[in-house]
């Protein structure tokens, strides 16, 4: 029920919006003689190559019967709240932004985001809300009463909002003090004191949002009565500084970001009690080391705090007994030689530890013996048993049944490159697979477990959304069908993506993707383009419709593009992954090497002499770092974004893979793109914005001065107001691809 108004980052926002407005669909692009000729409608293809995903922002009602989703209304634009029953088409209207009006100002509600309380009579709607960074905003908080129609603003400039377990209350983080409200009486009450603009309670600076993946800074306890919380202090962290250059005198923004070997913010975790006044406070400051996670424990009254040291090497899990005077114990610890994940962004996984309520034990993921698994430990740190295991990886836990001794998680058990939703049977073991077809399956349960949603797809079969009751074979509906994609992907004949394995020099097996052109055959060779990511812990290959419109604008210019899985890449274990450490992008870019030289062996339709490379962010690191280290292979590279020194990237993510770099020095010298700039021998695009507040510009302005310094030229393209995702706007975004399309063909076509 967390308020996370940013699920996207601002440029897939800025596109969605823009997209939008041009009323543009598959439809119009077929007036076209083909869609992907024209390379707007080909952009615009992205919408339905992406399929439907279901009803717009679903959600259960208590009783988890019925659900509840947005609609909006083509005529009027507005949005309305409906609610119907799965399986059945007839729908309930339950309000309209059309009625909705602030009490106090009289100006329209628009709903942005909403949540039921747990009995399910009042719901809390977020509006007017303001992105922040990249999952957070702040926005005006309204409660709204299902039985008397009336609507309550309990706020503005809410940071996050939930409803207590009890549905007495809500919480609330606004001006960065943590507040409750009484939903009885509408009395606000500040639980904490002292936020100043570097210092607040209840949520985090940019660092722990980005790379500790939460927004909510702050947990309920299962009975209601109490609130634990972090504490942010970033009063010492050194201050990064942000301008989009408009008007006479441009205005900087100031963002403390710790770089790597920097100030890190101060932390600690807080205790409010609703019957009490103050704080217990449960650890002292943190500067040099992380508290990344809280739980409320199956104990009443006990928290467990997770700890990890600067280097991410050691984590601590530590119990602490509100009720006790010698209330924190260190409950077990686990080291790793590389790193230790406790959130993985692209599984979407948030947590490594599971508790349960009345439980007297807990569970823990951990990659320990190699491979991610699921371990169930005492609460005197005893290990009990390994729940999971086998060579091949948990990927996700989606439900715990205490009860009923079951467990759902999905993993890579068929492939690294699928992920399919098992069922485990806690006394037996015995392990059941409930998703059949082959590809990847992304589950949602309901918050009971009544019900779970499968958006799945396959390489070359669009992503469909079904909808399963628990325990069932069979979906009760098809929330978001395929057929239209299907339909498109068969009537323009799109080429479609072919798996290939390779062996390099070392013996590793590498996963890709290759799509080719129409025109390609061994008599005509066509130019190859690596459209890269390749960052720890990712996978830019996997057995999934993940197909764009801009990649099959390509191929009908005569470019074939593909994607590797290398080394550090997710879902093949740990010492794939971790063995990049300390040295991120070396690696990776060896084995794209490698790729690049046998490719052609397989494919004969390749040309060798003519590939490049494009990435964004550690994607636009990664190509250009290949092409510096092996001009010979890839002499045209676009790069977006791009980190080009791990110096000047942050603590956290950095340090995991680096370590700190007063103790890897070699190692940050070594992969840092300034370092191999004389070497710089092809073409290279480099674009980046002047308000990217993740990588910053400061990144490439320093190597344009290394290109400079070694009498190196280059291709430069500034966007001064977006972000990290460079576009920001429907023109911007245009002309970003253009000027891309534009490159490769003038460097890769003859």
């Amino acid at each position: 029920m967390t308020i996370s108004p940013v699920s996207l980052q601002r440029s897939a926002i800025f596109f969605l919006a823009f997209l939008m407005a041009g009323n543009l669909s598959l439809q119009s692009a077929q007036a076209q003689s083909h869609p992907f000729d024209d390379l707007w409608n080909a952009l615009i293809a992205d919408s339905w190559l992406q399929g439907d995903p279901g009803p717009d922002h679903m959600q259960w009602l208590p009783e988890e019967e019925r659900f509840s989703h947005l609609w909006v209304d083509p005529e009027r634009g507005q949005r309305e709240i409906r609610i119907r029953r799965p399986g059945l088409s007839e729908e309930e209207h339950l309000l309209s932004e059309s009625t909705l009006a602030d009490p106090e100002s009289g100006l329209p509600v628009q709903i942005d985001q909403y949540y039921w309380s747990p009995d399910g009579r009042y719901l809390l709607i977020e509006a007017n809300t303001i992105p922040v960074w990249r999952h957070s905003g702040l926005s005006d908080l309204y409660l709204y009463d299902i039985e008397s129609t009336s609507l309550d603003r309990v706020s503005r400039n809410v940071f996050t909002a939930e409803f207590s377990p009890d549905g007495q209350w809500v919480g609330l983080v606004v001006d960065g003090e943590i507040h409750t409200y009484r939903i009885r009486t509408g009395e606000m009450i500040q639980r904490t004191t002292g936020a100043t603009d570097t210092s607040f309670h209840g949520r985090f600076g940019w660092v722990y949002e980005e790379e500790f993946g939460l927004v909510q800074a702050w947990e309920w306890s299962p009975d209601s009565q109490r609130i634990a919380f972090w504490k942010s202090d970033e009063s010492n962290v050194p201050v990064y500084q942000m301008t989009d250059f408009e008007g006479q005198y441009p205005e900087y923004s100031e963002l403390p970001y710790p770089k790597a070997g920097e100030t890190n913010p101060t932390v600690r975790i807080g205790v409010v009690d609703l019957d009490e006044e103050g704080v217990q406070w449960v650890t002292e400051p943190v500067t040099d080391a992380y508290i990344p996670r809280i739980y409320w424990t199956g104990r009443p009254g006990t928290l467990a705090t997770l700890g990890l040291n600067r280097q991410q090497t050691r984590v601590e899990l530590t119990l602490h007994d509100l009720e006790s005077e010698e209330h924190t114990r260190l409950l077990t610890e686990e080291t790793d030689e590389g790193w230790i994940d406790l959130y993985d962004f692209f599984s979407g996984l948030n947590h490594p530890l599971f508790f349960s309520e009345n439980q007297d034990h807990f569970y823990w993921l951990s990659d320990r013996d190699g491979w991610t698994h699921l371990y169930r430990y005492g609460f005197d740190g005893e290990l009990l048993t390994q729940v999971t295991r086998g060579e091949w990886e948990v990927t996700d836990v989606h439900r715990i049944d205490e009860e009923n001794n079951a467990l759902w998680y999905s993993s890579t058990g068929v492939s690294p490159l699928e992920r399919h939703l098992y069922r485990l049977d806690l006394e037996s073991g015995e392990q059941t697979r409930l998703t059949a077809e082959q590809g990847v399956h992304e589950i949602e349960f309901s918050p009971g477990g009544t019900w779970y949603i499968d958006r799945h797809s396959s390489l070359n079969r669009p992503w469909q959304t079904e909808l399963f009751r628990s325990g069932e074979p069979e979906p009760v509906e098809i929330l978001g069908p395929r057929q239209e994609v299907e339909a498109g992907v068969e009537r323009f004949d799109l080429p479609t993506r072919e798996l290939f394995q390779l062996v390099t020099s070392r013996g590793d097996t590498l996963d890709g993707w290759i799509m080719k052109p129409s025109s390609a055959s061994p008599e005509h060779p066509v130019p190859l383009l690596w459209d890269i990511y390749g960052g720890p812990g990712s996978q830019g290959v996997r057995h999934a419709f993940d197909t764009s419109g801009w990649q099959h604008h390509l191929l009908r210019q005569g470019i074939a593009i593909a994607n590797l899985n290398p080394r550090g890449s997710g879902g093949y274990g740990r010492r794939f992954e971790k063995q990049v450490y300390g040295q991120i992008g070396l690696l990776e870019s060896d084995d794209l090497a490698s790729a690049a030289r046998n490719l052609p062996e397989q494919f004969d339709w390749i040309d060798p002499d003519r590939m490049a490379l494009r990435g964004h962010s550690y994607g636009g690191y990664l190509a250009i770092l290949s092409q510096l280290r092996y001009p010979n292979l890839f002499p045209v590279t676009i790069a977006g974004a791009p980190v080009t020194d791990w110096r000047l990237y942050d603590t956290i993510y950095t340090e995991r893979y680096m370590n700190l770099p007063e103790a890897n020095p070699s190692g940050y010298d070594q992969n840092s793109l300034l370092t191999h700039a004389d070497k710089l021998e092809g073409d290279l695009l480099l674009v980046h914005s002047g308000m990217d507040e993740n990588v910053h510009i400061q990144q490439t302005m320093q190597l344009v001065r290394a290109f400079t310094d070694a009498e190196k030229d280059i291709d430069l393209r500034i966007y001064p107001p977006g972000s990290h995702g460079v576009a920001y706007n429907r023109a911007s975004y245009l002309l970003l691809y253009r000027t891309y399309t534009r490159y490769l063909m003038e460097h890769l076509l003859p």
